[in-house]
């Protein structure tokens, strides 16, 4: 479980997240494994460092211990009798010296749009962006996603634009869906719409990457209604399609 977790925010191995989503299956009472599927869900390591080094340091080793600096909880470290070291916080600033950036002018345009921009990953790194305006036009969410999650909610977006049955725990993505919403005839050598949640019909899994969606989100855009997943009805779906491969 420990490599999984490693695989999962390091590499971004969908594969690992996998079998972590299994262990919690399993074991849905073990607050380890829990804790291991929620820390691989979070993109930011930096976010979670001070976590991974408890995880990997325990607090029972003699020759070192965790520190925190000041109220806002730095972690630091200290191994043998060296000095502390601080970890460099490289986590998204509001503004230049602590002042809050000021909002970009409101897009009227673009009120209550979800707009998903699909791309491919370069190396281990994600591209994917998800953009949401609010009733007002103002920008509140711009995020790269990861691939896993992406999918998950822009297949739901997929399928309302189509009109097609509302995603249900019993959906799986077909091969003739991944073919219309990639652009490719034969889209095996495409590693997407693939995760766990696009080819079981557990409900669990699917609940869980709803509530991740919407945590990382900020707002519960996606709605799970009479056993199915759809966007809030007053949000305008803006689907990009997919680039070339």
């Amino acid at each position: 479980p420990l490599y999984d977790l490693l695989c999962s925010v390091i590499l971004n191995s969908s594969e690992a997240k996998v079998r972590l989503e299994e262990l919690v299956e399993r074991y849905p009472d073990s607050e380890r494994f829990n804790k291991f599927l929620e820390l691989s869900e979070k993109e930011n390591l930096d976010a979670i460092k001070g976590e991974l080094i408890e995880i990997l340091i325990p607090n029972s080793c003699n020759n070192y211990r965790i520190i925190s600096n000041d109220q806002i909880k730095v972690p630091s470290y200290r191994i043998d009798h060296g000095s502390p070291i601080k970890l460099k916080d490289r986590s998204k600033q509001p503004g230049e010296n602590g002042k809050p950036k000021k909002q970009k002018p409101p897009q009227l345009e673009l009120k209550n749009h979800l707009i998903l921009i699909p791309k491919y990953r370069t190396g281990n790194i994600h591209q994917n962006i998800i953009q949401y305006y609010d009733k007002k036009g103002q920008s509140q969410v711009d995020e790269i996603f990861q691939d896993d999650m992406f999918d998950f909610i822009y297949y739901i977006m997929w399928l309302q634009d189509q009109g097609y049955k509302p995603l249900s725990f019993r959906t799986i993505v077909s091969s003739n869906h991944r073919e219309k919403i990639l652009g490719k005839e034969d889209p095996s050598e495409i590693k997407r719409f693939e995760n766990y949640w696009a080819i079981t019909k557990d409900s669990d899994t699917k609940r869980r990457r709803c509530s991740a969606v919407n945590k990382k989100l900020g707002y519960d855009l996606i709605l799970y209604k009479n056993q199915t997943y759809q966007l809030r009805k007053d949000i305008i779906p803006d689907l990009i399609p997919f680039p070339d491969y």
